[in-house]
């Protein structure tokens, strides 16, 4: 999904799209996650009066619509990305919120050991986390 896509599931479910949305959309373009108080923090800005209960609201919203994911990191913080609609793992840098797909899925490749009892796996989640190579070598 792309922020045009974006724009259009929201149209389809008859939800205004104020500029306050629109700027809170436009700051995944980049394709990175961000915590709901970096994303309050940004759009303070440009519009002062835009307080963290609209952004985790709308946030919540979008998450609802397709748009985003919300992904909760070792901290206890929720993290929200642009959902691309394909089965991917990433992994965040805590430091700057970059995500990077991994090449494959372990769950598929088979890499896990699973025990016997376990039967059809549905749904499953890998979440890494930790720091880029770029913040850890301190060039961001």
């Amino acid at each position: 999904m792309n922020v045009r896509e974006a724009y259009k599931i929201l149209r389809d479910k008859g939800i205004k799209i104020t500029p306050q949305r629109q700027a809170l959309l436009e700051l995944f373009a980049d394709e990175k996650s961000y915590t709901a108080r970096e994303i309050a923090e940004k759009l303070r800005r440009h519009y002062p009066g835009f307080s963290f209960d609209t952004v985790y609201r709308n946030l919540k919203l979008y998450c609802r619509c397709g748009i985003l994911t919300e992904t909760m990191a070792p901290d206890g913080i929720a993290r929200f990305s642009l959902n691309t609609g394909q089965h991917r793992h990433y992994f965040t840098c805590l430091a700057c919120g970059e995500k990077v797909a991994l090449e494959s899925c372990p769950i598929e490749e088979n890499k896990f050991n699973l025990p016997g009892k376990v039967g059809t796996i549905t749904y499953h989640r890998i979440e890494l986390f930790g720091k880029c190579a770029a913040c850890e070598e301190g060039k961001k």
